[in-house]
């Protein structure tokens, strides 16, 4: 049996036909030594190194591309080949399965059931011996004697369910609960007579103190009404005075208010001030309602009417003095805005003189720079034919017909062939119109 060899192996076997690692090794020490190209010559040799190491790169490149593809092949085959045979025996092998699960499943269920049945008679059992346990907590001497003597006389006749391999400890719970319940129904019994005797000795302390408690009542009884029948004579002088004061006051606040609104001044509305005099002239002031304060109710409202006359009189007067110094103000407000409108027009016609002045010296250095311009151009020009005529009596043929050729943007053939057809009467033609027009420039 031969010996398979490592993907490593079987790679380096496949590249091997391109040349060897020592072979490779040399080839790249070959041109280690050349560091800088210094003339065509140095250009040639790394030029040549460096397509010798291109031609091998390229030829491994190309022999590990078709061993990758041969491999990738290979792979697929064998993939399709590993699908098609598992299809054979798969569908079994996932019918065995679906088998064994469903049986599984199925002992599975059995054990859990058997399990949950098991679980839940221990559970009841447990249920039943910790109610036996609990019984002397639940059946305490607090409750009647007639109900632990029941449940005494129920536990007396044994167990009463079955309890398994916990009988033995249900029936020690059984023996002592009925221990402790004896227990309690003998201390019941004493509670209840303890209770009677108790009570009876309540019932009779309590006639004792109703009794104390009604004379106690009696005596509290008649201390309040000798007190309420006092505080009410206190309550009532005391009601009358506050009438009296409340009254007092009352009359010294509407004397107040015919002296008339204390917080008007002279900078106040007169309308507002002409009608606090009309409500305190027309104020009546009848002695029933004054009483011992009529006097100075009625100089109180003689006072309040001349305060509030000679106020109306300096109000109206600083109100006049008031619409004057407004009437002034909008006049000099007026005069100004007319002042700054007759300035502003000003600087808009300045302005626009202005404006007109810099769009005319704009035009003329416009029109300026225009024709320097052009004079710059016929300048250029004149010299431009001043050189070629400088330039003609000693150009050749052959120089004549590129210059021609440039210019026109066609081959010097095309030129050549066209000067050609031209005869030379044409030629001495042109040779006298140009030195006219030369003597007419000059």
């Amino acid at each position: 049996m031969t010996k398979e060899l490592a993907p490593i192996e079987r790679a380096r076997a496949a590249l091997k036909a391109c040349a060897t690692e020592t072979a490779l090794t040399e080839l790249a020490a070959k041109s280690r030594d050349i560091t800088a190209i210094t003339n065509a010559d140095g250009y040639q040799q790394v030029h040549g190194a460096r397509m010798a190491l291109k031609a091998m790169r390229v030829t491994i490149e190309k022999t590990g591309k078709a061993a990758r593809e041969d491999a990738t092949a290979f792979s697929k085959a064998v993939i399709a080949e590993e699908k098609r045979l598992i299809a054979i025996i798969e569908p079994e092998e996932t019918r065995l399965s679906d088998l064994q699960c469903s049986w599984d499943a199925a002992r599975e269920a059995e054990r859990r059931a058997k399990a949950e049945a098991e679980r839940e008679r221990v559970q009841a059992i447990l249920s039943r011996i910790a109610k036996l346990q609990s019984l002397p907590e639940v059946y305490t001497s607090a409750l009647p004697p007639q109900r632990i003597a029941e449940v005494i006389a129920q536990i007396e006749g044994g167990l009463s369910a079955d309890y398994g391999e916990y009988a033995a400890q249900a029936e020690a719970l059984r023996q002592a609960a009925l221990v402790a319940l004896r227990r309690a129904h003998v201390d019941a019994i004493e509670r209840e007579d303890r209770d009677r005797a108790a009570e009876a000795e309540r019932q009779a302390k309590a006639a004792q103190a109703a009794k104390e408690a009604a004379e106690r009542e009696a005596a509290v009884k008649a201390a309040r009404e000798a007190e309420e029948a006092r505080l009410k004579a206190e309550r009532e002088q005391f009601e009358a005075e506050q009438a009296r004061t409340r009254r007092q006051v009352e009359i010294q606040q509407r004397i107040q208010a015919l002296r008339g609104p204390t917080h008007l001044t002279a900078t106040d509305s007169p309308e507002l001030i002409e009608q606090a005099l009309r409500t305190v002239t027309g104020a009546p002031v009848p002695e029933a309602d004054y009483g011992e304060f009529h006097a100075a109710a009625t100089q109180a409202k003689r006072d309040g009417m001349e305060r509030l006359s000679a106020l109306l009189e300096a109000a109206q007067a600083h109100k006049a003095e008031q619409q004057r110094m407004a009437d002034a103000r909008a006049e000099l407000e007026r005069q100004q805005r007319e002042q700054a409108e007759r300035q502003a027009e000003i600087e808009r016609k300045e302005r626009q003189a202005k404006e007109a002045e810099e769009v005319r010296q704009a035009a003329l250095k416009a029109e300026l720079d225009r024709k320097a311009a052009e004079a710059a151009r016929d300048r250029e020009e004149q010299a431009r034919r001043q050189q070629l005529r400088e330039r003609v009596s000693s150009l050749t043929a052959a120089e004549i017909a590129a210059i021609v050729a440039r210019e026109l943007g066609v081959s010097m053939s095309d030129v050549a062939n066209r000067l050609a057809t031209i005869e030379h009467s044409a030629w001495l033609a042109l040779a006298v119109s140009e030195d006219q027009n030369e003597e007419v420039g000059a």
